[in-house]
């Protein structure tokens, strides 16, 4: 089977499993992946799939206008994008502590916006969305506590519960209660058996990477690889709906390269001088702060554009059902 229909038969974020499961198999034969291999692998995976991916939020953010009726302007799009950075950014100033609960509970939510989209069209959804991001989220975060704490006391103005670090001596049963909450939500959703126990055999497949890797390519593998790869999917399919020429995956991705690079220089430029100025433990917590305040309006965008898929595929549902 040649690599473009193999594309077409498993979609292209099933298919980056594959490698990670051949990389998580290092640490269970006793091998340490070195850690200059880790940040090559994190910074590909932003540069080529993290930032495409929120780089296309203007064309995605037209096509809702598009099809909720109402009028664009890229001017007013940058405006309220902006005025949304500002706002999460005041809530960094004033309390790091809440602006970081409010950026893991909004980013549960999208992960498991994302994962969901299409397995049911109910309002029950973004509440079950919200449960499943939670346990996929804090499933990363708590298996890899001895390496989460010191990156949490680095953040200014921010103390770890005591009962958070007394988690770090035996996680082991928070995680199977995260996991068993997955499970529940799977098979809470509509649709049909087999549906579901792929949906099961690919999240255990995920937990049992995040639990395997160290933090850095656990974030790597679910942000990068299969996060960001299947926004840029459903991106994909959001677009193509009015496209005149629909384009595939790759010709997408092609799309987001000018805002892409503008990104990477201007980050570029910013790390050389906090680095220059504070040193790299605190340009990391800028950094770190920085893509933070990005994610509120992109998460924004992206969860109307689930929206409407979510609508579009109820209809086509509909319309099926009724012809049979």
């Amino acid at each position: 089977m040649c690599m473009s229909r193999l594309f077409k038969k498993y979609p292209a974020e099933y298919l980056m499993i594959l490698p990670w499961m051949c990389i998580s198999m290092f640490p269970l034969i006793g091998y340490s992946v070195p850690l200059t291999a880790q940040y090559v692998f994190f910074f590909a995976s932003i540069v080529l799939t993290g930032i495409p991916h929120g780089a296309l939020d203007h064309l995605v953010d037209e096509q809702n206008k598009r099809l909720s009726g109402q009028p664009f302007t890229l001017w007013q799009f940058l405006g309220s994008y902006l005025l949304r950075m500002l706002s999460f950014g005041l809530i960094w100033y004033v309390s790091p502590g809440m602006a970081l609960l409010i950026f893991l509970l909004i980013s549960a939510f999208h992960f498991g916006e994302t994962d969901l989209c299409e397995h049911d069209h109910r309002p029950l959804t973004l509440f079950l969305s919200f449960l499943y991001g939670t346990g996929l989220l804090f499933f990363l975060l708590i298996s890899h506590l001895d390496e989460v704490i010191p990156i949490l006391t680095s953040i200014p103005q921010f103390s770890i519960p005591y009962a958070i670090r007394e988690l770090a001596d035996g996680p082991q049963s928070i995680l199977l209660l995260l996991t068993f909450v997955q499970l529940i939500v799977i098979w809470t959703l509509q649709g049909s058996g087999k549906d579901k126990i792929i949906l099961t055999i690919r999240t255990l497949v995920m937990l049992t990477l995040i639990y395997v890797l160290p933090l850095l390519l656990a974030f790597t593998f679910y942000f990068g690889s299969w996060h960001s790869i299947r926004s840029l999917s459903m991106i994909r399919n959001h677009l193509n709906q009015t496209a005149i020429q629909p384009l595939t995956l790759l010709g997408w991705w092609k799309k987001s390269l000018p805002l892409t690079l503008l990104a990477l220089f201007m980050m570029t430029i910013l790390i050389i001088l906090l680095n220059a100025v504070y040193g790299w433990s605190v340009t990391l917590i800028a950094l770190f702060i920085g893509v933070a305040i990005l994610t509120a309006p992109h998460l924004t965008v992206m969860s109307h554009m689930y929206d409407h898929l979510r609508k579009r595929n109820s209809t086509s549902e509909f319309v099926l059902s009724q012809s049979k």
